[in-house]
């Protein structure tokens, strides 16, 4: 019987768990044992011995005249031999050997029971992970393969998916890994990722003793994951300069983050609540002659010089795609000559229903306007003389106006 209670000691270990629900959880294991072997709707108890691991089973049967059932039921002759004040319709215990249940009751005892342990395992691990959500973990890497990377954490085991890694980011067997906790699976496992925009505020936030101290703010992040990022910073602090405190001296604050996320480019600018500004300063701080924001639709089209287009886009489109990620809005980047020959979307001033008017009668850019001239605008249906000279005039202005910048504050 030492066996049970150095099982129960095990288990009370590994769990992390007290003796006594050890115990409870062998007993429901034994339970489970007797429902299999003698049916699902019978009655038992079982109690085991904290002193020396003895086991006692019970049967809980039903006293009635004529038994039918010998699992739940039993006459009121047998009852009485077991207990002498035994009456009809009442229930007693009847004790049974373990070895009654078969031979092959210890084999799926022990299958039972560490199934169950897999079971209170994986509840732990969920209790303790989920409220670990939004978090760094560090692990050790057993297994890699081309769909995940699985990683030895302190008490669970965590899973990298081939979507949450940087790319071409390599691991091999016993290497340190450092995750962002997303969740915990319905097996138990730790999700991590190394690709989500809140591992490098995380990092960003253990690297920076003013991002802790809340001097300053991160405002919003955006990742083409190990590629380059953009961090919207601001200051709480009217002495401390946001961007050069994060950075560091040299870099050195910056680039102890980058090497944690395998070289990933990190610029940082300072936030700001127009949104014109912000846009420019994440698209390389290039000069935004014009622009034109749909707030219902988060869309924004901008117009910068043609020297400044291959700047502001990035390389193969990193600006505009990480503009479009910090700000939630999908940015059209557009060159000065060609909003000069497509321009009329851009034209606030007209109301919808004449640019359509425009479009329809073959004025399809802003070029196709100056062109063509007053006389031919009025012969546009609904439009007249007086409305295609104000028309004429708008687009003229427009144009004139292009090199109009927007006001960057410092």
């Amino acid at each position: 019987m030492g066996t049970v209670l150095s099982a129960i000691n095990q288990m009370s270990q590994s769990l992390r768990i007290p003796k006594e629900l050890a115990i409870e959880l062998f007993k429901d294991t034994i339970k489970s044992v007797i429902k299999t072997k003698l049916g699902e709707n019978v009655k038992s108890e079982v109690n085991i011995s904290e002193k020396d691991g003895s086991i006692e089973l019970f049967l809980i049967k039903k006293v009635v005249t004529d038994p039918i059932n010998s699992t739940m039921e039993i006459s009121l002759k047998e009852a009485k031999e077991i207990i002498k004040n035994a009456s009809l319709d009442k229930e007693i215990k009847v004790r049974i050997p373990f070895e009654s249940l078969g031979r092959n009751a210890v084999i799926l005892t022990r299958q039972l029971l560490e199934q169950k342990i897999k079971e209170k395992e994986k509840e732990k691990v969920k209790e303790v992970y989920t409220k670990k959500t939004d978090e760094i973990i560090v692990g050790t890497v057993q297994k890699v393969d081309k769909n995940e990377i699985i990683a030895k954490l302190k008490d669970a085991e965590g899973v990298l998916p081939a979507r949450e890694q940087i790319p071409g980011e390599r691991y091999n067997q016993g290497d340190p890994i450092k995750g962002y906790i997303l969740d915990v699976t319905p097996n138990g496992e730790v999700l991590m990722s190394r690709s989500h925009p809140n591992l490098l505020k995380k990092l960003l936030e253990k690297e920076i003793p003013e991002i802790q101290e809340n001097i300053i703010q991160i405002k919003a992040v955006a990742r083409i994951p190990g590629i380059r990022a953009k961090v919207a910073v601001i200051s709480n602090d009217l002495k401390v300069e946001p961007v050069g405190a994060c950075v560091g001296v040299r870099g050195s604050r910056i680039e102890a983050v980058m090497k944690e996320l395998n070289n990933e480019r990190i610029d940082v600018i300072q936030y700001s609540t127009d949104l014109k500004t912000l846009v420019s300063r994440v698209l390389s701080s290039v000069t935004i002659l014009k622009s034109d924001v749909d707030k219902d639709n988060k869309k924004m089209s901008v117009i910068v010089k043609d020297e400044d287009l291959p700047k502001a886009i990035g390389k193969g489109g990193q600006n505009a795609l990480l503009a479009s990620k910090l700000t939630g809005y999908k940015i059209d980047i557009i060159s000065e000559s060609k909003f000069k020959n497509k321009g009329i979307t851009f034209i606030k001033e007209l109301d919808n229903n004449t640019k359509n008017l425009l479009v329809n009668n073959g004025f399809m850019t802003t070029a196709d306007i100056l062109e063509k001239g007053i006389e031919q605008l009025a012969k546009v249906p609904e439009i007249g003389e007086e409305k295609a000279t104000e028309i004429y005039n708008i687009v003229s202005n427009q144009m004139q106006n292009t090199n109009e910048k927007v006001e960057i504050d410092k």
